[in-house]
């Protein structure tokens, strides 16, 4: 992946292009085929998976995506105590589901997101994402690369609302 990284204020930030996401989820379907894993569905995690879950879908050939919301930040570095979750109803015959994100940070998204769709759907659930910091405690079944865990990566459906975030500081 390309390194467009910038210390802004103390803090690193790598920001991607276009052109890195889509090489990005080419490398996670590889992995991904290897393992002929066949799904029903992706669930794309909003905000930032649901553009990922789009491009697998094509690679994989899945056509049913539906999205689900498990926001945990406010913004930059401002994390909630508890999350808030927001899901549109999966029909019966859903029952092995790819659930994707753009960046698995800490886990706790992946872990609420397994626990709900389990307790609520009683499915089978492949978790994948682009990144994955290094430190994570667990990791998704699935990842493209790890990157460095002090770094904050800005995807390019956020720069506008990075820099909205800069402006206030």
């Amino acid at each position: 992946m390309p390194k467009h990284a910038k210390n802004i204020n103390g803090m690193d930030y790598t920001f991607l292009n276009w052109s890195d996401i889509y090489n990005e989820c080419e490398v996670l379907c590889e992995k991904i085929s290897k393992n002929e894993n066949k799904f029903d569905c992706i669930i794309g995690l909003l905000r930032g998976g649901i553009i990922p879950a789009r491009i697998i879908s094509d690679f994989l050939l899945v056509n049913d995506i539906f999205c689900m919301d498990v926001k945990f930040y406010t913004g930059i570095g401002k994390k909630l105590d508890e999350p808030i979750i927001k899901f549109c109803d999966l029909d019966d015959k859903h029952n092995d589901i790819l659930v994707v994100d753009d960046i698995y940070d800490s886990g706790s998204t992946m872990k609420t997101v397994k626990k709900f769709l389990k307790e609520e759907k009683k499915v089978s659930i492949t978790t994948a994402t682009l990144l994955c910091k290094k430190d994570s405690v667990q990791t998704p079944n699935y990842f493209s690369k790890y990157v460095k865990t002090k770094e904050w990566v800005i995807f390019p459906w956020e720069k506008n609302e990075f820099r909205t975030e800069m402006m206030k500081k």
